[in-house]
């Protein structure tokens, strides 16, 4: 499925945007000027493998933060996030838990296309 959210120049949301069970999606975020949003996204374990693809596209002043949680199976996930306007942020945060025979390929990436732009990528594996 394809989820396309669209933030009107200067909208901050309070709260954070969640896609739950999320095996078989792509997301689209536009973030329009001085606006910003939070995505959670969680990827639960499965038997099929699971395809994730968050892309955005945020304009001058606006930031994205994606927070990622995979929980275990055969995933293919990438995130981008293309910074086309000046002062432009994103930052990502994946956390991941693989067991056995789990494969997981995962790619971030901040394109920056203007000046003065920032960001931050971590990833990290969940220890149980």
């Amino acid at each position: 499925s394809r989820t396309q959210l669209t933030l009107p120049d200067g909208v901050c949301l309070a709260e954070p945007i969640i896609i739950a069970n999320a095996s078989q999606v792509a997301v689209d975020v536009r973030v329009g000027r001085d606006a910003s949003a939070n995505v959670v996204i969680v990827i639960p374990p499965g038997k099929s493998a699971s395809r994730v693809s968050q892309r955005a596209t945020v304009a001058r002043g606006g930031s994205i933060h994606w927070q990622t949680v995979v929980l275990g199976g055969n995933v293919e996930h990438s995130i981008v996030s293309m910074l086309d306007g000046g002062g432009a942020r994103s930052t990502a945060d994946v956390v991941f838990y693989a067991h056995g025979t789990d494969r997981q390929n995962i790619s971030v990436r901040n394109i920056f296309q203007a000046e003065n732009g920032g960001g931050q990528i971590k990833i990290g594996r969940a220890h149980v």
